[in-house]
């Protein structure tokens, strides 16, 4: 029988999943890791917008059916000498780090943002 070790704060975070339909490319196939996305805005309705270079996504925020936690593990070693032999015997804990409760669904296809230049007349 394996026993874990569950904490759980009630201070944790909330998250939210963002959900985007399709996928992302970069240019030259750049990898994404540690590569800011976009930009998350609310418009006065509290509808999410979501700024891909120059796309602008409409989406909306759905609560799950079910949370979703957030776990980190945590290994201890901790040294026991049993019958003459030193072993190393390797505790595992679990700490909740965050409860996702929503999401914001971008369903839509994205829009080019298009901005009018005015030619400098003198």
């Amino acid at each position: 029988m394996v026993e874990l070790s569950v904490r759980y704060n009630p201070d944790s975070k909330e998250w939210i999943i963002i959900e985007l339909q399709g996928s992302v490319e970069t240019y030259n196939s750049l990898p994404l890791k540690d590569v800011g996305l976009g930009d998350l805005h609310y418009n006065a309705n509290g509808e999410p917008l979501l700024i891909l270079g120059h796309h602008l996504l409409k989406g909306k925020i759905v609560n799950l059916s079910n949370p979703i936690g957030v776990f980190a593990k945590q290994t201890k070693k901790q040294n026991s000498t049993l019958s003459d032999s030193i072993t190393d015997d390797v505790t595992c804990d679990y700490e909740v780090v965050a409860l996702v409760r929503k999401k914001i669904i971008f369903a839509t296809r994205p829009k080019p943002i298009l901005v009018k230049y005015e030619s400098d007349k003198d």
